[in-house]
């Protein structure tokens, strides 16, 4: 949308930030973001563009679920987020773009397409070697042809158990995009990560609880009670993108009508 207006300093922070969680979470556009936070005007951001007064119920939703500092966006009181460190100081625009740029292609371009697979069999052993690249690389490999996950960004991981049904049923496989521990203060609430720790591999709804401790979410929740893990116990984080589905539905008997 085209516009002559000026904006003011708190709606210029606003698309800031909202720009920031849009590059640091994957969403595309402004629409699928106001669709995470169940906010039903889908033209609130082209609205604050064209000069409009940002809602208190967008910019609570946008710092309740994605740790932006609401006193930032008001006042503009450094840092950025409801942490004790601050993200860098650059244009929404350019830092978003520089922000895409690294989440896709990583720190330096990937050798090779295909996806490090760790199958249930090695999950013990990769939560103690994963830095190791020897070990990395006597992983299996999976190619997904037509598919935007490639290289190192991105990595197969089979479910283990059945804590995650009826989503991800234990053998499925899940593919993952690392997320950089400068992020975690920024995970998105209540989608499913790949967590490794020290002694295993866990696949859970997160809920970030404040800047040190994390809640476990279960979707299998009569059997699979919550619990809190502490930030320090982790070791990566994949973010889920996409499960792979073996199962096929039985044939279903419909009446026959021509």
């Amino acid at each position: 949308m085209q516009t002559n207006k000026i904006l003011n300093e708190e709606q210029q922070r606003f698309l800031e930030m909202w720009e920031w969680v849009k590059a640091t979470h994957d969403f595309r556009a402004d629409a699928e973001l106001l669709s995470a936070l169940n906010y039903k005007s889908r033209s609130a951001i082209s609205e604050i563009k064209a000069g409009k007064a940002v809602s208190n119920n967008l910019l609570n939703a946008l710092c309740d679920e994605y740790g932006v500092s609401r006193r930032y966006v008001k006042t503009g009181t450094l840092p950025r987020t409801n942490t004790d460190a601050d993200i860098p100081a650059t244009p929404a625009a350019s830092q978003g773009e520089e922000i895409r740029k690294r989440k896709a292609y990583g720190e330096a371009p990937a050798a090779d397409d295909a996806l490090k697979f760790v199958p249930v069999a090695a999950q013990a052993g990769y939560a103690v070697h994963y830095t190791e690249p020897r070990f990395l690389s006597d992983l299996e490999t999976i190619n997904l042809p037509n598919m935007p996950y490639k290289g190192r960004r991105y990595r197969v991981f089979e479910v283990s158990g059945d804590s995650m049904e009826p989503t991800l049923k234990e053998h499925f496989h899940v593919i993952g995009e690392k997320i950089e521990p400068e992020f975690w203060n920024s995970t998105a609430q209540y989608y499913i990560y790949v967590i490794v720790t020290l002694d295993q591999i866990l696949i859970k709804r997160l809920f970030r609880k404040d800047e040190e401790h994390y809640v476990l979410i279960s979707d299998n929740k009569d059997f699979y009670p919550q619990f809190i893990m502490q930030r320090k116990d982790i070791k990566e984080l994949w973010l889920v993108k996409r499960k792979m589905d073996w199962e096929m539905p039985p044939p279903q008997k419909v009446e026959i009508e021509v």
